[in-house]
């Protein structure tokens, strides 16, 4: 039944399952990552073979899979390299998989719109 069809009571009791489901999620300790396309562990085996160019340094020391994309910031080291090789500090430099094609984008959507500031 479609919750616009149920009376009050009905909704009560919908509302004390939901609640109950939802206490039982919130207690079960899941550690869910849902990144969207990022391979899981059993995916990141299969690369194994190229191991050796991290000597089984594998799990940066703040938790990240370093065979993944990293954060939401990406891999401070790669971050780092990168401020280095363009002569600016790490925090102004980002890393990350496709992200710089949808930056470069919504510059040039914003640009469009509203236009640039500058010569």
């Amino acid at each position: 039944m479609q919750l616009e069809q149920m009376n009050l009571e009905q909704l009560q009791t919908e509302e004390k399952k939901l609640l109950s489901t939802h206490q039982q999620f919130q207690t079960s300790a899941l550690k869910l990552d849902l990144t969207r396309g990022k391979p899981s562990a059993e995916q990141l085996t299969l690369s194994e073979g190229m191991e050796g160019l991290l000597a089984g340094k594998m799990i940066h020391e703040d938790g990240t899979d370093l065979r993944n994309y990293g954060g939401a910031d990406g891999i401070k080291e790669a971050r780092q390299l990168g401020g280095d090789m363009l002569g600016l500090p790490a925090e102004e430099v980002m890393v990350g998989d496709h992200t710089s094609l949808t930056i470069m984008y919504l510059y040039l959507l914003h640009a469009f719109y509203h236009g640039v500031q500058g010569p």
